[in-house]
């Protein structure tokens, strides 16, 4: 891919030292990436960074940050297609509770293989990310469709 027609990846986590590795590895993948490890970021600006996908932590500051944060990126009218990956391991997300959530909101889940810990899941988020992409050039998702993804929320909850 050509650094002109590259798509612009932004990252939102709660690590700054975790940002910078998805920044790089996504950088080698030949993405364009900005890396947010604002306290609160704000979604309007975030937006204003023109991303092509927003790459998600679901639980920075200890809770669930990630996830406000998403409701409001999805009141925006730029906010409410844009594609977001989630980079939160498993073992982090209670998707006996959110999985509904996430649902509607519109979020690709890696598959569950592939979330394991942190940045040692690197192939399986550069896979969902291609994956999100993909789905978006071939038919742009509306939030409140069932689908995750790869997997869909039920399916999720069940493995996790």
């Amino acid at each position: 891919m050509t650094r002109a027609a590259a798509p612009h990846i932004v990252v939102v986590d709660r690590s700054p030292a975790i940002a910078a590795v998805y920044q790089g590895r996504f950088a080698i993948e030949g993405y364009r990436v900005t890396s947010v490890s604002d306290a609160e970021p704000d979604p309007f600006w975030v937006l204003g960074l023109g991303p092509d996908l927003v790459l998600l932590d679901l639980r920075w500051g200890g809770g669930p940050g990630g996830l406000a944060f998403l409701r409001r990126l999805r009141r925006e009218p730029a906010g409410r297609t844009a594609p977001v990956v989630c980079s939160t391991p498993v073992a982090e997300l209670d998707l006996g509770r959110h999985g509904e959530e996430l649902a509607g909101l519109g979020v690709t889940l890696p598959a569950a293989r592939d979330r394991l810990a942190g940045p040692g899941h690197l192939d399986g988020l550069v896979a969902a990310v291609d994956a999100a992409l993909r789905w978006a050039r071939e038919e742009p998702r509306q939030p409140g469709a069932e689908a995750l993804g790869p997997r869909t929320a039920r399916e999720e909850r069940a493995t996790a």
